[in-house]
C-alpha cells in the first residue's frame, strides 16, 4: 500500500527530530516566546512613571541620560504589534538608556554621600589615657522598662523617612534595565533559529556601546547555555569574551 512504509525502512531517531525541530523556524513552537513577550509586555506597562533626576543631578550630560531613558520607555510602552525586529530594538534601547541613567545617578549619590561625610578634628579624637579608659563606678540604678513596639503606621512613616532619593531613583532604572533585558531573553531563548540570532545582533549592538556590564554578560551566559545552533553558540562565546565581565 502506498499509505504504509516499506519493510526495513528506518525511523528518524529522536534526537534527530528534536534538531530537526529546532532548527526549522517555522516548527519552532512560539508559544513559550508568546508568554514571556506577553510578562514583559505586562511589567512594561507597570512601571509609570520614571523616578525625576533634576533634584538629584545637577550636569547636564547625567539629565540627558535620564532624559533618554524615559524617551526609550515611551517609545517601548507606545509600540503595538510591531514586527519583532522592531520591539528588540526598542527593548534594547530601553536597556541601554537606563543602564546610563543608573550609573549617572549612582556616581552622582556616591560623590554626594562623600561630600556630606563629616571630617574628624584632631582635638575631637579620643584621649587614649589610662583614667580615661578605665570608667569610674555607677551606683545600681533599678532596671529600665522595656518601651512598647511600635505601631504598623508608626513603622511605615520611619521607613518612609529613611529612604533615600538617590537609591530610589538608581532601584528605579535598574528596574527598568531588567524588564529591557528581560524581553530580549526571551528572544535569545525561545525564539527560532531567526529570531535569536536577530536577537543576538542587538546583544552584540549593546556590548560596543556599553562595555563592562554585568547583567549583559549574565545575560549572555544563561544564552550560552541554552542554544544549541552551533553558529550562535560561538557567537555567544566571542561576545562573552568581549565583553570581559565575571
Amino acid at each position: 500500500m502506498l499509505g504504509c512504509k516499506q519493510r526495513g525502512e528506518a525511523s528518524p531517531s529522536p534526537e534527530a527530530s528534536a534538531r530537526s525541530h529546532l532548527e526549522n523556524p517555522k516548527a519552532y513552537p512560539r508559544e513559550r516566546l508568546t508568554r514571556s513577550l506577553e510578562a514583559t509586555e505586562a511589567r512594561f506597562r507597570g512601571l509609570g512613571a520614571l523616578p525625576d533626576c533634576k533634584p538629584l543631578v545637577t550636569e547636564v550630560a547625567a539629565r540627558a541620560r535620564c532624559t533618554d531613558a524615559a524617551n526609550a520607555v515611551t517609545a517601548r510602552a507606545a509600540a503595538r504589534a510591531v514586527p519583532d525586529a522592531e520591539r528588540m530594538r526598542l527593548a534594547a534601547d530601553v536597556a541601554l538608556t537606563s543602564q546610563r541613567a543608573a550609573e549617572a545617578l549612582r556616581e552622582r549619590g556616591v560623590a554626594r554621600l562623600l561630600e556630606s561625610r563629616p571630617e574628624a578634628s584632631p582635638s575631637a579624637r579620643p584621649s587614649a589615657s589610662p583614667s580615661a579608659a578605665t570608667p569610674p563606678p555607677r551606683a545600681s540604678v533599678a532596671k529600665p522598662r522595656p518601651l512598647p513596639a511600635p505601631s504598623a503606621s508608626a513603622a511605615r512613616a520611619a521607613a518612609r523617612e529613611q529612604s533615600d532619593p538617590d537609591l530610589d531613583a538608581i532601584v528605579g532604572y535598574s528596574r527598568v534595565v531588567t524588564i529591557g533585558l528581560a524581553e530580549l531573553r526571551a528572544y535569545l531563548e525561545f525564539g527560532d533559529v531567526t529570531l535569536r540570532g536577530a536577537a543576538l545582533n542587538e546583544v552584540a549592538r549593546l556590548s560596543r556601546e556599553q562595555p563592562h556590564w554585568a547583567a549583559l554578560r549574565a545575560l549572555l551566559d544563561e544564552a550560552y547555555l541554552v542554544e544549541s545552533n552551533p553558529a550562535l553558540k560561538s557567537r555567544l562565546k566571542a561576545l562573552q569574551s568581549q565583553l570581559g565581565v565575571h
